[in-house]
Order: C-alpha cells, then structure tokens, then sequence
C-alpha cells in the first residue's frame, strides 16, 4: 500500500534546468537524489526522478530532474503539483542493482490493474532503473523502485507491482 503526500508546487526555472520546489509543509529533508516524485501534469500523474537537489530554507528547495530536455516541458512544469509516493508496508527491501538483464522475460502485474504485460528491456537512465512493458501492444515505461515494484520471484519470473494512480491510463 502507497501513501501519497503532497508536497508543494514547483514554480519557475532557471537557466540549469532547475526548478523551485515550495512546500506545503517543512517535508525537504525527506527528498534524496535518485528518488521519484510524482508531478500532476494535465491533471495526470507523471514520474519524474531526482537528478540534483538541495534545500535553500525550509519551505523551498531547488531541484533538477532527469530527461526534462524541451522548453515546452518545462513549462508544462510551471506551478505543478507534487507528490510523493511511500510504502507503508512491503514484502522487499530493495531492488537488485546488479544483473539487470535477468528480469527481461518477467511477467508483471498490478495489485490494482491484473496483469501489465512481459518485461521486454530493463533501462538505466542516469542513476534511475526503468522496466519496459508491453501492454496491448503498447511500451509503458515503469521505474524499477521498491515503492512500486514490490515483491519479485524469481523461481516463477514474475513481479507484483503497486502502481502509482494514473500511470497506466497515461501509456493507454
């Protein structure tokens, strides 16, 4: 089961491609670097993994995320709204960083949707790990991170996983 927190609205950039971070509450020491975020983009849920962070006072912080490249993404940015996301109980402790290629083949499902689809690729962007899934002939793309991917079994090659609300309808 995942807790979802807000915490604040992301305000303008600057020319290094990092945002203000100003938050609801004093939550800033909770954000690590290599964590995913969840920014409300359209209304839909869009994981975002920290590239670079730092606090610059209780209530605001600056923060770079990975692959935001356009201008027009970035200013879909501007003012958005973001979560956290965090287990409040699982089955694993944390996600196997080596032999990555292993998983390829796997079959995923959903404690909310059944059953996602086949592992097809197993990708490293920066310091983030992501499953590529198809899905009714559709790549969704899935951070491989043990608030989402909870238990995984590998006599069986399978993995269960908790969505973060909105994930799915995004690829669909």
């Amino acid at each position: 089961m995942q807790n979802k927190n807000y915490l604040g609205r992301i305000n303008n950039s600057n020319f290094k491609g990092e945002f203000v971070l100003f938050f609801e509450d004093n939550i800033s020491k909770e954000l690590k670097i290599g964590e995913s975020v969840i920014v409300e983009i359209d209304g839909k849920p869009i994981p975002f993994f920290i590239e670079e962070y730092r606090t610059k006072n209780n209530k605001t912080a600056l923060i770079k995320f990975d692959d935001i490249i356009s201008e027009s993404r970035i200013r879909k940015l501007t003012n958005a709204k973001v979560y956290l996301y965090r287990k409040s109980s699982s089955k694993r402790k944390s996600i196997p960083k080596e032999n990555l290629d292993k998983f390829i083949g796997f079959k995923l499902t959903d404690q909310n949707h059944g059953y996602i689809g086949e592992v097809k690729e197993v990708v490293i962007y920066s310091r983030n790990i992501i499953l590529s899934v198809y899905h009714n002939n559709k790549e969704i793309l899935i951070p491989f991170d043990e608030d989402i991917v909870v238990d995984i079994d590998e006599e069986n090659k399978t993995m269960t996983s908790i969505l973060p609300e909105g994930l799915l309808e995004i690829y669909l």
